[in-house]
């Protein structure tokens, strides 16, 4: 969300034309849009001055992260079984080549998670919660809203997606698949993907960093919940800013790991076995995080 203004002074003679160039450097990864502000035309002895007509709106410039290789700990490696699938113990899911639990039916349950046998022996209807598999149980959310005038500083907002990035490409480059998601700032809405290569996420990358932050919009966190597609075992929430609800989030994943680049103090409730926080600082961050851990 920053803006600089480059005053730029040159010389031309009448009817013709010249090429200017000139330098800019970026201490953030992000999309920087040039466009021309104002052109002024002066006499020779800057007596005089006069407006000029704009031909040119602008371009774009895309600065990528640097991106670190994080070491992935062993807690990412229960999605690799060789021997099959293997499903979560925590939280239920959409497949039902597994069985979650089986539990007496609620209004609401659709009839094909009517369990009949079971059903006719206990003479009550009974329902099956289907598994959860864990190769697709990772779901690594960026915050890119700002809630409720809060803002967040630009060494903040590039911490965090440099840090998400290399999570991605990390967990790409070791055969992880997963689920990414942001808010876009031009369209309001969650952009969510499944990852499987790291050709994948290079293919994304230059939308997130088109994405934007805004203010007083909807959070990522908001979108993410009021959608239906939140069937994971795991969220891995990047945020700036800790949500007054942050402990809801365990009634839709069974673990939240939540790195948060901020000065704000952390509830001592939320350091539970469910919920871990992780408090990242833009200058020491790719130290702190080179072994990850949910």
């Amino acid at each position: 969300g920053e803006t600089f203004h480059h005053p730029l002074t040159f010389a031309l003679a009448g009817k013709s034309e010249e090429i200017l160039p000139f330098s800019f450097a970026s201490r953030y990864c992000g999309e920087i849009r040039m466009s021309i502000r104002q052109v002024f035309v002066y006499d020779f002895w800057y007596l005089t001055r006069a407006r000029a007509k704009q031909t040119k709106k602008g371009c774009c410039i895309r600065v990528f992260p640097e991106g670190f290789a994080p070491l992935l700990s062993d807690s990412f490696q229960k999605s690799m079984n060789l021997e099959g699938t293997e499903y979560s113990t925590v939280r239920p899911g959409m497949d039902f080549g597994d069985t979650f639990a089986i539990r007496d039916y609620r209004p609401g349950d659709a009839p094909k998670t009517v369990h009949w046998k079971l059903t006719q022996k206990y003479d009550r209807l009974m329902v099956r919660d289907p598994g959860l598999p864990l190769e697709t149980s990772y779901m690594l959310l960026l915050e890119t809203g700002h809630p409720d005038g809060r803002t967040a500083s630009p060494a903040a907002c590039d911490c965090l997606t440099e840090l998400f990035s290399s999570v991605i490409q990390a967990m790409a480059a070791e055969g992880i698949r997963h689920c990414v998601g942001w808010r876009d700032a031009g369209s309001g809405l969650l952009q969510q993907a499944q990852i499987q290569s790291e050709e994948d996420w290079s293919l994304l990358l230059p939308g997130l960093l088109g994405a934007g932050m805004q203010q007083d919009t909807q959070t990522s966190l908001e979108l993410y919940l009021d959608g239906m597609d939140h069937d994971y075992a795991t969220l891995l929430y990047f945020t700036p800013f800790l949500p007054e609800d942050v402990s809801m989030l365990t009634g839709y994943a069974g673990m939240v790991s939540v790195y948060l680049c901020s000065e704000e103090a952390v509830p001592e409730e939320l350091y539970a076995p469910n919920i871990q926080v992780h408090i990242v600082s833009p200058k020491t961050y790719k130290e702190e995080l080179a072994y990850f851990t949910l």
